[in-house]
């Protein structure tokens, strides 16, 4: 941040949120970051131009804050291409608005892995849910079975910058799952340079543009028929079929209830 300009550039890591009308959350992520413990951190916000208090509350904050843009843009990865793009740092983080770092040494303990041909660090997340139950996602090995099935969540990956112009910037035609777009590149050309670190690395509450259920499914189906076999398709496939048929199964099982006189 402003203050730490003193340093390595292998050592800095650009911190980018992505904000835009959230007033109520930015100040609590901002904070997190301002709390980190770690001496060498470029800070951005990306603000989509916001109409609500968020630019007042991110104004506050300024002069601890490296870099402000706000202006329109097409999207969530279109505003974390456009951070990227800024960034000095060596490693790159997003911390979007309303998500935190586990605690104030995130960063310290995530560093102690800079040396070597490492050229992504991930960790696990701890998703707050709708009702204030906290559900630790773990991530574990990266593997091909893994990412058919799942993916890591964008907050507890730190980037080496340089991936960004090896394999290219998120892509943006994917409203929700430009974040898998990019691993499964990422993990089809780099896959033994990834390290997984038993570490809460974030938490962030459960809801926002990645909620759109069909949307999801459509996009990661997509990816899916892109990037593995056919056979693996199919798998895929028929497990969503499988999955819907049973949800779709338990509404009309609720709703076809009695109703008592």
């Amino acid at each position: 941040m402003n203050s730490m300009n003193k340093h390595k550039k292998s050592d800095l890591i650009t911190i980018i949120t992505v904000v835009k009308n959230d007033e109520a959350n930015i100040e609590r992520t901002i904070k997190s970051v301002l709390s980190q413990t770690y001496p060498f951190i470029q800070y951005i916000i990306i603000d989509g131009s916001s109409n609500d208090g968020t630019l007042n509350v991110i104004e506050k904050y300024s002069p601890h804050i490296d870099l402000i843009i706000s202006e329109h843009d097409e999207g969530i990865y279109d505003a974390m291409n456009k951070g990227v793009n800024n960034a000095t740092g060596e490693w790159v983080f997003f911390l979007n608005s309303g998500d935190e770092f586990h605690d104030e040494h995130v960063l310290s303990k995530l560093s102690r892995y800079f040396p070597g041909n490492i050229s992504l660090i991930f960790g696990d997340v701890i998703v707050i849910e709708s009702d204030g139950k906290r559900v630790i996602q773990k991530h574990k090995k990266m593997s091909r079975h893994f990412l058919l099935k799942k993916t890591i969540c964008h907050q507890s990956i730190l980037f080496k910058k340089e991936l960004f112009s090896q394999i290219g910037l998120f892509n943006t035609d994917y409203n929700i799952k430009a974040d898998y777009d990019w691993l499964l590149r990422y993990y089809f050309k780099n896959k033994k340079n990834s390290l997984y670190i038993n570490l809460e690395v974030t938490r962030f509450l459960k809801g926002g543009f990645s909620d759109d259920a069909n949307k999801d499914r459509i996009e990661k189906m997509r990816l899916v028929k892109e990037y593995f076999t056919s056979w693996e398709y199919l798998f895929m496939f028929i497990l969503n079929s499988r999955a819907l048929l049973l949800k779709n199964s338990a509404y009309f099982h609720k709703s076809s209830k009695p109703v008592a006189p």
